[in-house]
């Protein structure tokens, strides 16, 4: 009999590995620093705990009467979705908490910025499609090959969907890369793009106009095939519009502005940039191609 053990398992396995990833970027001054739950080692073993207990549970269930809900492991999904939520809530909202009038209101954002890490968004997402299997939702395996069949039949059916996620995954790779690399004097800087004023907020504002579509596409495709396809023009439009500020950096007379050491500057752009371009395109490319397939669906 089929059942969803092995694909709660294997995301619950997903989210014991992005315990070890970073949950909490901090900036100052422009450098960022990264810190894992290893930091805190009461969290991360409640957090072991709670996993470890939803994985025997979901096992001892499975080998018992095969359920269609696993409803002893929502209780501990429950609690690590809450924990994990509030935690991504309070990193991304800890730089709005900052005592601007202290700082020079251009500068503020460099001199101090906070971000949650790729690992609380890997484990927020990753706890809540396992909570979504237990409920008796989501996708049946039995194997690796009838996962791989399943997986290929989606593609070949829904491709512009599976451009629209390629398209997320990409921004949020370029959320967390550099997207200007710098150095002067014989130092180096990388400038990651969730320290950057707008474009660290547009991206978290991607991911949240992506999730919201996903969810109400059932209902509203067109919709929110529109809202994609809007916010992956702006996000194309504003790497553009980041292109040309920073090429007109090497136009400016730096050695005026900054002495002696202005002279050795060079910028580069960095690989964050072109994912977050990437992104932009695939988005429209995605969203208009389902806009497109949903109308002549209509018709």
């Amino acid at each position: 009999m089929r059942n969803r053990a092995p694909l709660i398992v294997v995301e619950l396995l997903l989210v014991g590995i992005s315990l070890r990833l970073s949950w909490l970027n901090v900036a100052s001054f422009g450098k960022p620093k990264s810190y894992s739950l290893n930091y805190f080692s009461t969290a991360i073993l409640i957090c072991e705990l709670l996993l470890a207990a939803s994985i025997i549970i979901v096992l001892v269930e499975t080998f018992a009467n095969s359920p269609r809900t696993h409803s002893y492991a929502v209780v501990p999904l429950s609690i690590l979705m809450i924990s994990f939520f509030f935690v991504l809530l309070t990193s991304e909202l800890a730089g709005s908490f900052v005592p601007r009038y202290l700082m020079p209101i251009r500068i503020h954002r460099f001199l101090f910025a906070v971000s949650a890490g790729p690992g609380a968004w890997i484990g927020t997402v990753m706890v809540s499609l396992a909570l979504y299997s237990c409920l008796g939702r989501g996708y049946q395996v039995m194997n690796i090959k009838t996962t791989a069949a399943s997986a290929m039949g989606w593609l070949r059916s829904n491709w512009s969907h599976a451009i629209m996620l390629s398209a997320l995954l990409l921004a949020f790779a370029g959320r967390y890369s550099p997207w200007m690399s710098s150095s002067v004097a014989g130092r180096s800087f990388n400038l990651q793009g969730w320290i950057i004023p707008w474009a660290g907020n547009f991206l978290l504002f991607t991911f949240v106009v992506w999730g919201l579509a996903t969810i109400a596409r059932r209902w509203l495709p067109m919709t929110s095939f529109l809202a994609v396809a809007a916010i992956a023009w702006t996000l194309f439009f504003g790497c553009l519009v980041a292109y040309g500020a920073a090429s007109s950096i090497g136009r400016v007379r730096l050695g005026q502005l900054l002495g002696s050491a202005g002279k050795n500057l060079a910028v580069s752009i960095g690989i964050g940039f072109w994912l977050s371009v990437a992104a932009g395109i695939l988005g429209c490319v995605g969203s208009l191609t389902a806009m497109a397939e949903q109308t002549r669906i209509a018709s």
